[in-house]
């Protein structure tokens, strides 16, 4: 169980050093009355429920699939096998240029293993999810 105050942490807002520090087993020792910060730092008001707040379900270790695909990109120059790991988790999450990226790579043997029937498959999730230079690759 997380606090608003560690949840603020990953979105860019301030934080003191120990809710940085702050670890899903010690914020889950916290007390239960002990009211969340509001984004601004100061506590939120009492007159809502006492709820615990739960963690998002955990990503992948590269965060959101923009953030996979970003990274990907910049690992493509150096690491292809590790730029093909995080266009693939990026795909995994769903977005259609991480599937594309993926399926260049599958297709010129860079980082993985030289698959046209993968590539293929690739670009076909990447149309599925919206992207009309995959469908158009395709055929479709």
């Amino acid at each position: 169980m997380w606090v608003v105050g560690a949840l603020a942490v990953g979105c860019g807002g301030s934080s003191s050093a120990s809710e940085r520090s702050a670890t899903p087993a010690a914020t889950a020792q916290a007390p239960a009355q002990e009211a969340p910060a509001a984004p601004s730092g100061e506590p939120a008001a009492q007159d809502e429920p006492d709820q615990a707040l739960e963690a998002p379900p955990p990503t992948p270790g590269c965060g959101t699939g923009a953030q996979c695909y970003a990274q990907a990109r910049a690992a493509a120059g150096k690491e292809p096998e590790r730029a093909a790991e995080l266009f693939g988790e990026a795909c995994d999450q769903d977005l259609a240029r991480g599937c594309s990226e993926l399926a260049v790579m599958y297709e010129a043997g860079r980082g993985v293993a030289q698959d046209d029937r993968r590539a293929k498959q690739l670009r076909e999730r990447a149309c599925a999810l919206g992207s009309t230079a995959a469908c158009d690759e395709l055929g479709h």
